[in-house]
């Protein structure tokens, strides 16, 4: 028994093991060669296994660090005010007889702009004028007595009192009638009526506008760090949205004596010349303050780059491109930015092609190569 089961093992390990020969057969070091000269051409080029990797060379456009003119300015938003403004309103409650003005009407001081019904203060006049005279004949009668030593004193005072009183009934009268008309106090452009003929106004009622356009003013806020910057006399300019390209002068008028402890700002004032009528009360305006102007380094925006807090330009440095970070100052408005710190006049950065470079890449400079729209568009400059 014994002894079979020794002849039945022997059996099952020669039959497992010409299986294992048979499966592993086909895999001879001729078939390996192959296998790994189809995995070489499928692997991408340069990647290869076991051959060095191949670099890009990367087509650049270059241009040389210059020095350009900047000038130091403030930058603030501001309203425009008119010189003058005021709200009209009636002195005396009345009912609207006419109104003399629309909407945008240029006016000269004393043009009549709403009369309101006059007719009540009209008789109150005659009747204050009426007893005046008859008080200013009594008057006179007595002046002749009391010459005369007929009429005592204290009659000749007693007619001149009414004779003042009835004078000054007049006055009064005169200006009650004149309040049923209210006038433009000064040359100016009337906004909205805002009231309607057969209306029964009241002194506190707003009847319409004025305003003084021919100077305006722009107010506006600087931080108080540039306090000893601003001064009377300055020339600064705006701009706004309402005229696009257009720029308006003016000169500061005045500053205030304190600073907000909120904003930790101050305003100013500057008035600016408005013959065209272009600037309206209430419009929002952007206010420049040149200080100085000096030359410093400068290179195209199109050149910076910026990753995380890190603004960096790409220098030219024996066939690649090196890294190299820089700080900004101002802009131009003209494509040019002021670099503080990290580069001099005269080194070559890369301007353009800058999307597939890194620190050390192989470049090839291209002439008259421009900068990748897709580059600018996607750079964060710093400022």
């Amino acid at each position: 028994m014994a002894q079979r089961r020794s002849i039945i093992t022997i059996a099952a390990l020669c039959f497992c093991g010409g299986a294992f020969l048979g499966v592993m057969a086909p895999w001879s070091s001729s078939d390996l060669s192959a296998l790994t000269q189809r995995v070489e051409k499928a692997a991408p080029e340069g990647k290869r296994p076991g051959r060095p990797a191949m670099s890009r060379v990367a087509g650049v456009g270059v241009d040389t660090v210059g020095t350009a003119s900047f000038a130091d300015m403030i930058e603030a938003v501001g309203s425009i005010r008119a010189n003058q403004s005021v709200a009209i309103v009636a002195e005396d409650s009345g009912r609207v007889a006419e109104i003399n003005f629309r909407a945008g009407q240029a006016v000269k001081k004393g043009d009549l702009l709403i009369q309101l019904d006059d007719r009540d203060e009209k008789i109150a006049l005659d009747e204050a004028n009426a007893a005046f005279t008859e008080a200013q004949a009594a008057y006179e009668r007595q002046k002749t007595l009391a010459s005369s030593k007929v009429a005592t004193q204290a009659t000749l005072e007693a007619a001149q009192a009414l004779y003042l009183k009835t004078k000054a009934a007049v006055e009064k009268a005169k200006r009650n009638l004149d309040r049923q008309q209210i006038r433009a106090p000064f040359d100016g452009i009337v906004g909205l009526s805002r009231t309607d003929i057969g209306a029964w106004v009241t002194p506190s009622e707003v009847l319409t506008t004025l305003d003084d356009l021919e100077t305006v003013e722009v107010e506006f806020q600087v931080p108080e760090r540039m306090l000893t910057e601003v001064r009377d006399g300055q020339t600064i300019h705006i701009t706004t949205p309402s005229y696009a390209g257009r720029s308006f002068a003016g000169v500061i008028s005045d500053i205030d004596s304190r600073v907000d402890p909120a904003s930790r700002a101050f305003t100013v004032r500057a008035k600016i010349d408005n013959a065209d009528l272009a600037l309206k009360p209430g419009m929002f305006v952007n206010v420049n303050i040149t200080l100085r102007e000096r030359t410093v380094v400068a290179v195209p925006e199109s050149a910076v780059m910026a990753l995380g807090n890190e603004t960096y330009v790409f220098l030219l440095d024996n066939g690649k491109a090196r890294r190299q970070v820089i700080e900004l100052g101002l802009r131009d408005g003209s494509g040019k930015v002021e670099v503080t710190k990290g580069l001099e006049a005269g080194e070559t950065i890369i301007s353009s092609g800058l999307q597939t470079l890194a620190d050390g890449t192989p470049v090839n400079v291209i002439k008259g190569a421009v900068a990748d729209a897709d580059t600018k568009a996607n750079r964060r400059p710093g400022t």
